[in-house]
């Protein structure tokens, strides 16, 4: 195969087992390649980054668009005004989801832990691409559903580059599910997950729910809403 072929088919994760260990033998073999290789992860790497940046720019300026669209109907203020209302309630919304929810997790079992018990710790550890790989195959048999649903919609959140679509899936479940536990805290999460996606009409409602119930975080919902007029 060529070898620019098999450095691209790497880069993607596109090896077969085969042409991997064959890939690595020529990096062991052949000091150029290996030169070469390495150049090739820094700049992928370097690509990709500068993908994701541009990326979350292009979704911010979306989201501010339709936030611009939402508050001008709500709202009397001027144009200039509006922009800075609409750049407040982003700014908002990100300083409330880079604070970390510390709940009260607890190891159930130190002897034999289960898998809940796995994903709390690491969740206390911020590791949440590990909390979201073990509740993912287990949330379904455990008792407290509600519980790894929030946990695994506030780890999606959390990622480096958080996932919102898996994020309001889990949350919303858990305000459609019968049981009580984490309904008020997933409401204000899906509230900023709402924002996050550009769903506008969808975040006020929910924000103005939490406010007019005096639900969990009732006083930071005002104090969201309070940018829309």
């Amino acid at each position: 195969m060529d070898q620019d072929l098999l450095i691209q088919k790497f880069l993607h994760n596109q090896l077969s087992e085969e042409q991997r260990q064959a890939f690595e033998q020529l990096i062991d073999e052949n000091p150029d390649f290996a030169q070469e290789v390495e150049c090739c992860i820094i700049l992928h790497a370097k690509y990709k980054a500068e993908f994701k940046l541009q990326l979350k720019k292009q979704l911010r300026i979306s989201v501010e668009d339709k936030l611009l669209d939402f508050v001008k109907q709500s709202s009397t203020s001027t144009t200039s005004n509006i922009q800075k209302k609409a750049t407040r309630i982003l700014e908002f919304c990100d300083n409330a989801l880079n604070k970390i929810h510390h709940a009260s997790l607890i190891v159930r079992s130190s002897s034999q832990p289960t898998d809940f018990d796995k994903a709390t710790l690491a969740f206390k550890q911020e590791n949440y691409q590990k909390v979201i790989d073990i509740l993912e195959k287990t949330t379904s048999k455990l008792p407290n559903k509600n519980e790894a649903k929030f946990y695994l919609g506030l780890s999606y959140l959390y990622l480096n580059t958080p996932n919102f679509v898996m994020a309001a899936l889990y949350l919303e479940e858990i305000l459609a599910s019968q049981q009580l536990p984490y309904k008020e805290e997933a409401q204000w999460y899906l509230s900023l997950t709402y924002l996050k996606m550009g769903q506008i009409k969808e975040a006020y409602q929910q924000l103005n729910e939490i406010f007019q119930n005096q639900a969990w975080q009732h006083q930071e919902a005002q104090n969201l809403l309070a940018h829309f007029y």
